[in-house]
């Protein structure tokens, strides 16, 4: 029983040297210890925030066909487009832009032709309020007084308050004429 045991205990041993793969030296030195370096754990990077898609504000001749299209009535209407356009922000050159439009509407005979037509009357509205809120009134721009005349003589007229050939905005016709010839 005796060698049975002792053959069972070789055998598990060259079992497990056969195991581990290599065996391990007979010798008496100790081995020698070497310091590892801590193991580095992998840099965990910050999560580059994702953008959210810039949402693009609808520009405003969309806006405006919006209201145009609404049930509203002409005064709701203008209250409506004034807002976006006290809210506007344009650039540069669509200020330019919006000037020489409501002067060249204006020079044309165009601007009062069609006050039934809620697109056209509410767009002149918007661009000359645009215009008009940019300039500073201390500044006495004739530009600003200019765009005051012409968004008056549109908002009477398109809600029907005023006549086309009517004294008030003839009157304010007389001093967009004054403006036009101050605007270089």
């Amino acid at each position: 029983m005796r060698k049975l045991g002792l053959y069972c205990l070789m055998a598990a041993m060259t079992i497990s040297i056969t195991a581990c793969g290599k065996s391990q030296p007979a010798s008496t030195a100790p081995a020698p210890i070497t310091q590892s370096e801590p193991k580095k754990e992998p840099e965990q990077k910050a999560p580059v925030p994702q953008k959210e898609p810039e949402q693009k504000a609808p520009d405003w001749k969309s806006s405006i066909d919006e209201i145009a299209k609404s049930d509203k009535t002409p005064t709701e209407k203008f209250d409506a487009v004034s807002s976006l356009a006290k809210n506007y922000k344009p650039t540069d050159k669509e200020l330019k832009d919006f000037e020489s439009y409501i002067i060249s509407e204006y020079k044309n005979k165009k601007y009062l032709s069609d006050v039934k037509n809620h697109v056209y009357m509410l767009s002149n509205i918007f661009q000359a309020t645009v215009v008009e809120r940019h300039y500073d009134d201390k500044d006495k721009k004739p530009i600003d007084a200019f765009a005051l005349d012409f968004i008056q003589n549109s908002k009477y007229t398109y809600r029907g308050a005023e006549k086309i050939d009517s004294d008030s905005v003839k009157k304010n016709e007389k001093q967009m004429n004054k403006a036009l010839t101050q605007i270089k």
